[in-house]
Protein backbone atom coordinates (compact mmCIF):
# COMPACT_ATOMS: atom_id res chain seq x y z
CA UNK A 1 0.00 0.00 0.00
CA UNK A 2 1.48 3.30 -1.15
CA UNK A 3 0.43 6.41 1.62
CA UNK A 4 1.23 9.78 2.60
CA UNK A 5 3.27 10.58 5.74
CA UNK A 6 3.34 13.62 7.58
CA UNK A 7 4.69 14.40 10.78
CA UNK A 8 2.99 17.16 12.77
CA UNK A 9 5.17 17.44 15.53
CA UNK A 10 7.27 18.55 12.76
CA UNK A 11 5.41 21.95 11.47
CA UNK A 12 6.84 24.94 11.62
CA UNK A 13 5.78 28.35 10.67
CA UNK A 14 8.14 30.75 8.75
CA UNK A 15 8.19 34.17 9.30
CA UNK A 16 6.13 34.53 5.96
CA UNK A 17 3.15 32.71 7.01
CA UNK A 18 3.97 29.92 5.19
CA UNK A 19 3.90 26.30 7.02
CA UNK A 20 6.44 23.60 6.36
CA UNK A 21 7.15 19.88 7.87
CA UNK A 22 7.30 16.62 6.81
CA UNK A 23 5.39 15.30 3.86
CA UNK A 24 6.59 12.69 1.46
CA UNK A 25 5.15 8.58 -0.31
CA UNK A 26 5.70 5.64 1.56
CA UNK A 27 5.05 2.13 0.23
CA UNK A 28 6.60 -1.42 -0.72
CA UNK A 29 8.97 0.70 -3.12
CA UNK A 30 10.88 3.18 -0.56
CA UNK A 31 10.27 6.44 0.52
CA UNK A 32 9.30 9.41 -2.31
CA UNK A 33 11.08 12.07 -2.64
CA UNK A 34 13.18 10.81 0.34
CA UNK A 35 12.28 9.74 4.07
CA UNK A 36 11.09 12.99 6.68
CA UNK A 37 11.31 14.82 3.13
CA UNK A 38 10.17 18.75 4.15
CA UNK A 39 7.95 20.72 2.25
CA UNK A 40 4.93 22.80 2.30
CA UNK A 41 1.92 19.91 3.52
CA UNK A 42 -0.88 22.35 3.34
CA UNK A 43 -0.45 23.60 -0.13
CA UNK A 44 0.85 19.98 -1.39
CA UNK A 45 -2.39 18.32 0.48
CA UNK A 46 -4.54 20.64 -0.98
CA UNK A 47 -3.35 20.08 -4.43
CA UNK A 48 -3.39 16.57 -4.13
CA UNK A 49 -6.42 15.70 -2.56
CA UNK A 50 -7.85 17.98 -5.44
CA UNK A 51 -6.36 16.06 -8.25
CA UNK A 52 -6.36 12.54 -6.82
CA UNK A 53 -10.37 13.45 -6.21
CA UNK A 54 -10.78 13.83 -9.62
CA UNK A 55 -9.24 10.54 -10.96
CA UNK A 56 -11.06 8.98 -8.18
CA UNK A 57 -14.03 10.32 -9.63
CA UNK A 58 -13.70 9.10 -13.04
CA UNK A 59 -13.68 12.82 -14.14
CA UNK A 60 -9.61 12.75 -14.91
CA UNK A 61 -7.85 9.79 -16.08
CA UNK A 62 -4.24 10.85 -14.41
CA UNK A 63 -2.95 13.45 -12.03
CA UNK A 64 0.58 14.78 -11.69
CA UNK A 65 1.10 15.08 -7.56
CA UNK A 66 4.19 18.06 -7.77
CA UNK A 67 6.07 18.48 -4.61
CA UNK A 68 7.09 22.43 -4.07
CA UNK A 69 10.70 21.85 -2.92
CA UNK A 70 13.29 20.12 -6.03
CA UNK A 71 11.67 18.82 -9.34
CA UNK A 72 9.87 15.94 -7.86
CA UNK A 73 6.42 14.46 -8.97
CA UNK A 74 4.51 11.59 -8.90
CA UNK A 75 1.92 10.63 -11.58
CA UNK A 76 -0.70 8.44 -11.40
CA UNK A 77 -2.92 6.55 -14.47
CA UNK A 78 -6.18 5.49 -13.98
CA UNK A 79 -6.16 1.57 -14.99
CA UNK A 80 -9.24 -0.76 -14.16
CA UNK A 81 -11.33 -0.07 -11.17
CA UNK A 82 -10.04 1.50 -8.23
CA UNK A 83 -6.33 0.63 -9.59
CA UNK A 84 -3.72 3.40 -11.25
CA UNK A 85 -0.26 3.03 -12.33
CA UNK A 86 2.00 5.39 -10.26
CA UNK A 87 5.45 6.91 -11.13
CA UNK A 88 7.66 9.16 -9.73
CA UNK A 89 10.73 10.96 -10.34
CA UNK A 90 12.17 13.94 -11.37
CA UNK A 91 8.80 16.22 -13.03
CA UNK A 92 8.78 15.26 -16.30
CA UNK A 93 10.62 12.01 -16.28
CA UNK A 94 8.96 9.92 -13.76
CA UNK A 95 9.69 6.40 -13.67
CA UNK A 96 7.42 3.24 -13.28
CA UNK A 97 6.88 2.23 -9.47
CA UNK A 98 4.31 -0.26 -9.55
CA UNK A 99 -0.08 -0.74 -9.38
CA UNK A 100 -1.72 1.33 -6.56
CA UNK A 101 -5.37 1.94 -5.07
CA UNK A 102 -6.24 5.59 -6.02
CA UNK A 103 -9.03 5.41 -3.22
CA UNK A 104 -6.74 3.94 -0.71
CA UNK A 105 -4.39 6.83 -2.07
CA UNK A 106 -6.80 9.13 -1.64
CA UNK A 107 -8.09 8.45 1.54
CA UNK A 108 -4.23 8.51 3.17
CA UNK A 109 -4.04 11.65 1.45
CA UNK A 110 -7.53 12.90 3.34
CA UNK A 111 -6.19 11.50 6.42
CA UNK A 112 -2.73 13.67 6.37
CA UNK A 113 -4.71 16.38 5.75
CA UNK A 114 -6.79 16.15 8.47
CA UNK A 115 -3.96 15.83 10.88
CA UNK A 116 -2.31 18.46 9.56
CA UNK A 117 -5.26 20.73 9.71
CA UNK A 118 -5.76 19.86 13.41
CA UNK A 119 -2.16 20.71 14.12
CA UNK A 120 -2.43 23.82 12.51
CA UNK A 121 -5.60 25.12 14.51
CA UNK A 122 -4.29 23.63 17.91
CA UNK A 123 -1.45 26.48 17.16
CA UNK A 124 -3.42 28.82 15.59
CA UNK A 125 -2.31 29.36 12.65
CA UNK A 126 -4.86 30.95 9.70
CA UNK A 127 -4.59 31.32 5.99
CA UNK A 128 -6.07 31.02 2.82
CA UNK A 129 -3.83 28.08 2.12
CA UNK A 130 -5.32 26.59 5.62
CA UNK A 131 -9.19 27.74 4.09
CA UNK A 132 -8.53 25.77 1.14
CA UNK A 133 -7.17 22.95 2.57
CA UNK A 134 -10.19 22.66 4.88
CA UNK A 135 -12.36 23.39 2.05
CA UNK A 136 -10.92 20.15 -0.26
CA UNK A 137 -11.57 17.80 2.88
CA UNK A 138 -14.91 19.12 3.56
CA UNK A 139 -15.52 17.80 -0.19
CA UNK A 140 -14.74 14.27 1.55
CA UNK A 141 -15.99 13.64 4.36
CA UNK A 142 -16.49 9.71 4.93
CA UNK A 143 -12.84 9.63 5.38
CA UNK A 144 -12.15 6.45 7.89
CA UNK A 145 -8.42 5.94 7.25
CA UNK A 146 -6.00 6.92 9.80
CA UNK A 147 -2.85 7.96 9.20
CA UNK A 148 0.75 5.84 11.11
CA UNK A 149 2.75 7.35 12.93
CA UNK A 150 6.24 8.22 11.67
CA UNK A 151 8.75 5.30 12.94
CA UNK A 152 10.21 6.29 15.92
CA UNK A 153 7.49 8.54 16.86
CA UNK A 154 5.12 7.62 19.80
Amino acid sequence: MLEVVVDADSLQRTAAGSIIGTIYLQGPAGSFPSEYWSDFPVVLLNWWITGLGLVASGDRKSYSGDFMDGPYSFRIEADTGDEGRIAWGNRGTESPVGIVSIAALLKSAEAAGRLVLKSCRANNWASRDLDSLGQSLAAWPNNSFEPKPLRGSA
